[in-house]
């Protein structure tokens, strides 16, 4: 799916550092899945004054760690530039209004883009951060844009949108494509990912009672039912939760996959989703319903599948109905609401 408004993006250096994980705070039960890669030790400090975290040293480390030169990744800019130009792209850019972030390395080879409302600084209380992952022939600076539209302001949600594959820049075609099917992340490298970023922010940032939140669209909604196998593996042994839920949009996936497999023994152990499909996506939603029975199957919580008729590829996709962010359609206003109602639990 293609994203056509333009946004300006907040960046406020440009160094190249190493990140330094750091630890989060969760629930925990027993054991299984040994091939679930775990979240390190979990967050014990009493609070973000007691742990020298506030809004300073969260704006001191995404400054510091704030950095633009990333190869093959072509699509950070939403103005769909070629490559040769980033770097007067990034010198054009302007703050974003209402908020502050910037684009940080994770892992061997990505990066997330990070923006966090001016609003959290108050008192606001039931704060949600969401982890938004890119479809296929998109990228994260796309779905970013979509979730700044449309919530930033009315929902206030912190947004981090991670990149999980290697774009290049095709200068025949004027567009960005994926080099080879090994230029997505696997679920394995997502979810250390994720598990990194959380960690980093709650390191830095005064986040202890931040709800998160996974948002995919297409491939990542797909990816995302494996994630919550790995995901809920880890809490079942001990470790914490990543997020509090998944939000699945237009991408079931394949029902002959081996985490959904007959003879299977996995669980999702109460993992929660909430889907997502529109009636003009072709048979997205048939595929979606397989997944939702995949998933209770395995005993996931499936606490909705919305259907909206006339709505082609995505939540957000621009087919049938269009609503602009100041009049948001009556299946996006139901995730949000959900979001929040998750938040408030």
């Amino acid at each position: 799916m293609k994203y056509r408004n333009s946004l300006v993006q907040t960046f406020v250096a440009l160094a190249v550092v190493s990140l330094t994980p750091a630890c989060g705070k969760n629930s925990a039960k027993d054991s299984s899945a040994d091939s679930a890669p775990t979240a390190s030790d979990s967050w014990t400090g009493t609070g973000s004054a007691a742990q020298g975290r506030s809004f300073d040293t969260c704006r001191a480390w995404i400054a510091e760690n704030h950095r633009a030169d990333y190869e093959m990744h072509a699509c950070l800019s939403v103005e769909r530039v070629d490559p040769s130009d980033w770097e007067n792209y990034f010198n054009l850019q302007t703050e974003l209004k209402g908020g502050f972030g910037g684009v940080l390395p994770v892992g061997d080879k990505q990066f997330y883009i990070l923006w966090i409302p001016d609003a959290w600084e108050s008192d606001m209380e039931d704060r949600t951060l969401i982890f938004d992952l890119h479809g296929s022939g998109a990228c994260s600076a796309y779905i970013f844009e979509d979730w700044y539209n449309y919530t930033s302001f009315s929902r206030q949600y912190a947004i981090a949108a991670l990149q999980w594959a290697w774009m290049q820049y095709d200068e025949v075609a004027g567009d960005y494509y994926v080099d080879d099917p090994d230029g997505f992340d696997s679920a394995e490298d997502v979810y250390a990912n994720l598990v990194a970023m959380k960690e980093d922010i709650l390191a830095h940032c005064p986040f202890d009672d931040v709800s998160f939140m996974y948002y995919g669209h297409s491939a990542a909604s797909a990816i995302s039912f494996e994630v919550g196998i790995y995901d809920a593996a880890t809490e079942h042994e001990g470790g914490e939760r990543l997020v509090n839920s998944y939000i699945a949009d237009s991408g079931p996936g394949g029902s002959d996959t081996w985490y959904w497999d007959d003879d299977s023994d996995l669980s999702y152990y109460g993992t929660r989703y909430w889907l997502f499909c529109g009636t003009a996506d072709g048979g997205t939603c048939s595929g979606m319903e397989k997944a939702q029975d995949s998933l209770e199957e395995k005993n996931a919580t499936v606490d909705r599948l919305y259907e909206e008729e006339g709505r082609g590829h995505g939540i957000f996709n621009k087919d049938g109905s269009y609503h602009s962010p100041d009049d948001p359609s009556d299946a996006q206003i139901a995730l949000f609401d959900y979001i929040d109602g998750i938040a408030a639990e």
